[in-house]
């Protein structure tokens, strides 16, 4: 996954936020490294899972995004749809496919 991928997902035209969304995008990716063990062994053996993921991580940068203005304010839980991938990550059982 990469800004240019991130940038028609959320279906921005313009640069101006480019580091932003760079910044998003790492910490989507380190938040699910962190979340899910072996990712980096995982997301090379298996192909669903690599897309399960960076589904995910697109679906955390575009809550981070649109939430930018609302931290400090109540705690914001992430979505059950990116929950729900987590877990799938977490537990994953498939076969590698590669």
């Amino acid at each position: 996954m990469d800004l240019t991928d991130v940038k028609l997902y959320l279906r921005i035209d313009s640069d101006e936020e480019d580091e932003l969304l760079e910044s998003l995008i790492k910490t989507a990716v380190a938040y699910i490294r962190q979340a899910v063990d072996d990712y980096d062994v995982k997301i090379i053996q298996s192909e669903d899972f690599r897309l399960l993921a960076e589904q995910c991580q697109r679906i955390l940068v575009v809550e981070m995004y649109e939430n930018r203005n609302a931290y400090g304010q109540k705690h914001l839980d992430y979505s059950y749809t990116i929950r729900s991938m987590i877990s799938q990550l977490q537990f994953w059982g498939g076969d590698a496919d590669v």
